[in-house]
């Protein structure tokens, strides 16, 4: 398993290691994708969210007794102690606005229009802005979507292949997904 490096302020951790947590700082990731997960009472992995560039993530925003940050991709990202907490006050607002967001689509309607609002909410978070096709550039499996969605992957899978029989979605690689 690789090990993170620690450069001047910034630490760089690498793909499916795991964030170190303590109620003492908080990360904020300064480049990278990671992932937010739980245990749920059957024992199953949930996903939470996914957070990236300017997004604060630690033990002390979450009441979960099992928490996990796991990196999606390459990480770079800054410990920040709670002395330090009061620059990161944008941060934690886009934390708040962010967990809003997630809610309002696991709460819309039809499975299938709030996994196009998720996809969408992924590639606008994560999309390169210089270009002009909206995409989600890191691998996202079916059953990480159906966690977030409380879902069965098996109906992620039928309307994602659904999405991409009407052209709506395009995955030309295992790593992306392109919205049209």
């Amino acid at each position: 398993m690789p090990v993170s490096t620690i450069k001047e302020n910034w630490q760089l951790f690498h793909a499916n290691e795991q964030l170190p947590l303590s109620s003492k700082y908080l990360w904020l990731i300064l480049e990278g994708v990671v992932k937010s997960s739980t245990i749920n009472q059957k024992g199953e992995n949930v996903t939470l969210s996914y957070w990236g560039a300017k997004d604060v993530v630690g033990k002390p925003l979450s009441s979960n007794t099992f928490y996990i940050l796991e990196c999606v991709t390459l990480v770079k990202a800054e410990k920040i102690y709670i002395e330090d907490w009061q620059r990161l006050s944008s941060a934690v607002l886009r934390y708040g606005q962010q967990i809003k967001e997630l809610t309002h689509i696991i709460r819309t309607g039809k499975v299938a229009k709030r996994l196009l609002l998720l996809l969408d909410w992924l590639a606008n978070k994560f999309s390169d802005q210089l270009n002009p096709n909206k995409s989600i550039n890191f691998n996202i499996t079916h059953q990480e979507l159906s966690e977030i969605m409380g879902v069965s992957r098996i109906t992620v899978t039928k309307i994602i292949n659904k999405f991409e029989q009407e052209g709506v979605i395009s995955r030309p690689s295992r790593n992306k997904i392109i919205l049209h």
